[in-house]
């Protein structure tokens, strides 16, 4: 099977829904890349950016990281797609590959988007990397106690 064959068109947006077995990969909301086999969602990876020094740095350290994790899809075989999960579903799917250079600008798009906004409803880039630190070290110590 392959994957264009599992888009459906909805009132929204194109949607892959997800079978049972591919659900066990579903981790909530936002942008992710899909890594499919023979059609059948085999990894599901959230856009994730560090939080550095300043904006850019971050997004390109964002890019960077989902470039390497889209390579390792496709050395693994897989076929790997640009989606927003909402509902348990796969939305607006777009194929993506590690050396194309239009995903990788979506990709970009994304993570800044995503950036911009949390910064946005933090109030402020400074407040924004603050937050994040003081998650990091709240984070850091839930590990340590384990």
């Amino acid at each position: 099977m392959k994957v264009t064959d599992r888009i459906e068109v909805a009132p929204a947006c194109d949607v892959i829904n997800l079978t049972e077995q591919e659900r066990e990969h579903y981790t909530g909301c936002g942008w992710h890349i899909a890594g499919f086999k023979y059609g059948t969602l085999a990894r599901l990876t959230e856009l994730d950016t560090p939080v550095m020094g300043t904006f850019d740095e971050s997004v390109s350290a964002g890019v960077a990281n989902t470039v390497d994790g889209l390579k390792s899809m496709e050395t693994d075989g897989m076929e790997c797609w640009l989606v927003m999960c909402s509902c348990r579903q796969l939305c607006e799917p777009q194929p993506v590959t590690s050396d194309d250079a239009l995903a990788v600008a979506k990709i970009t798009r994304r993570l800044g988007d995503d950036l911009h906004q949390a910064a946005q409803e933090c109030g402020g880039w400074e407040e924004f990397q603050k937050d994040a630190a003081e998650v990091a070290e709240i984070m850091k110590g839930l590990e340590d106690q384990k």
